[in-house]
């Protein structure tokens, strides 16, 4: 590259050089051939004439001169008439090409560099930018041992809440059917039947022989079962003291097993239902007075129905788990590990709750394995927090805060629920006992619309 332009700017200063020596040569004085005046003082008319004249020849020709000169360079160093062969086509043209050739492939190769460069740069700033999107995917979605904790615990869940809504069903419809004197229940022929039935259960398994300062031993004729004693009364020991019932109905006939839903049942039957509504044996022969008395049967049943709901709708939450609440257990127990309670049997009888488990003819203290929905949500809205090291790890990333801030509001959602759900169980109470001191007014205003109609 530097020979060609090195060559390049000797021709150009050697034109420069020729040109300046030609123009000093056409613009060099000249000898002036005027005719000399012949006063001192001043020239004639003739003579002033004669000088303006010699004076505009010789200006004309050295314009003449000139040109041609120029003509004469610019022929030579461009040539005339499609001449190819002059300095400028021979020498200067070929340098000014070539320079312009090497100016072009620099410019080319600088932008080329330059271009190298904006790659670079835009190569590094991508893999910084996916070094960083990696580096907080890193920490964002590094699992927190406490969401899986609430992940485990929920698994089966909504598999036990399903179970329990089944559970409140079946016995909200067997308290029905006592009421109703349908066949398979005590109450079939009357409610005599069904004081017999209660009683004989009540000295095969609730009889305690020191009840009544000792009077009720002549009311225990059988051996007492010390795990079950006064079960059919005992509210605390029965069901408000436990988390998980063994109660089910969808895999065993009801009565076909001594688990709790015998015992549950049983303070069922003395709570609510006590003494079973008398209905007519023959219903062919009923008059229209008879046909009325009936409805209202009817309505003192519904009546009942609608209070015993909340006592079956507690049941229904503590009733045994679904199948996955197995598995959910060993999640469980790890909670109950981190509190301080290692003891197999203390976690299982705190999240199973039962007191006894039955086999066979004769009870073990062997808990079930299979946690209630309110066990569950014991678990996840209450155990979970007592536990120190839960306001330890909310010292983490941002990402698994935010995750357990959802979490504990999607349980705190849950209990809400549940909250409504027993506040309109309290409300349908409380409208039921409305009614009934509405009907006061009701039955004495009728009667008195009777009266006057009588008269």
């Amino acid at each position: 590259m530097q020979p060609k332009l090195w060559k390049a700017g000797q021709i150009v200063l050697a034109l420069t050089v020729v040109i300046c020596a030609l123009t000093a040569l056409s613009t060099a004085p000249r000898t002036a051939y005027a005719s000399h005046c012949s006063s001192p003082c001043g020239c004639s008319t003739g003579e002033s004439n004669n000088t303006i004249t010699h004076i505009r020849n010789e200006h004309g020709a050295t314009r003449v001169f000139i040109t041609e000169e120029f003509m004469y360079h610019q022929n030579w160093l461009f040539g005339a008439n499609g001449v190819t062969d002059s300095f400028f086509h021979s020498h200067f043209l070929r340098a000014l090409m070539m320079m312009t050739e090497q100016l072009t492939s620099n410019a080319m190769m600088q932008m080329l560099q330059l271009g190298t460069f904006f790659d670079a740069q835009i190569q590094i700033e991508t893999q910084r930018i996916y070094q960083r999107k990696a580096a907080e995917a890193h920490k964002d979605y590094q699992p927190n041992t406490q969401m899986c904790v609430i992940g485990g615990n929920t698994r089966s869940l909504a598999s036990s809440q399903r179970r329990g809504e089944f559970t409140r069903f079946v016995m909200s419809q067997r308290s029905l059917e006592r009421n109703l004197h349908l066949h398979g229940q005590g109450s079939a022929y009357d409610s005599s039947t069904d004081k017999l039935a209660r009683y004989e259960q009540f000295a095969r398994r609730y009889c305690d022989s020191r009840d009544n300062g000792g009077a009720t031993a002549n009311l225990c004729p059988y051996p007492q079962q010390r795990f079950t004693l006064n079960k059919d009364i005992d509210y605390a020991r029965t069901i408000d003291s436990v988390t998980t019932l063994d109660v089910t109905f969808d895999t065993a006939a009801l009565g076909d097993t001594p688990d709790d839903s015998t015992d549950v049942i049983a303070m069922s039957n003395n709570l609510y239902n006590s003494d079973v509504l008398d209905l007519f044996n023959d219903t062919e022969s009923l008059t229209e007075a008879d046909k009325m008395i009936y409805m209202d049967v009817r309505a003192i049943a519904a009546k009942r129905n609608v209070i015993e709901n909340s006592f079956n709708a507690i049941v229904g939450m503590k009733a045994l788990g679904s199948e996955d609440s197995i598995n959910t257990m060993n999640f469980s127990r790890r909670v109950l590990e981190q509190l301080g309670i290692s003891d197999i049997n203390d976690q299982l009888s705190m999240l199973g709750g039962n007191e006894v488990s039955y086999s066979g003819a004769g009870t073990t203290m062997a808990p079930t394995s299979r946690p209630s929905y309110y066990s569950q949500m014991q678990l996840l809205s209450q155990r979970v927090y007592q536990n120190p090291e839960f306001l330890i790890d909310l010292y983490d990333k941002p990402a698994n805060v935010a995750r357990k801030d959802v979490a504990m509001q999607a349980i705190g959602l849950m209990l809400d629920r549940d909250m409504f759900d027993s506040e309109l169980r309290s409300e349908m109470n409380m409208a039921i006992m409305l009614e009934l001191e509405i009907m006061k007014y009701q039955t004495d205003l009728q009667n008195r619309l009777n009266a006057l109609k009588d008269e």
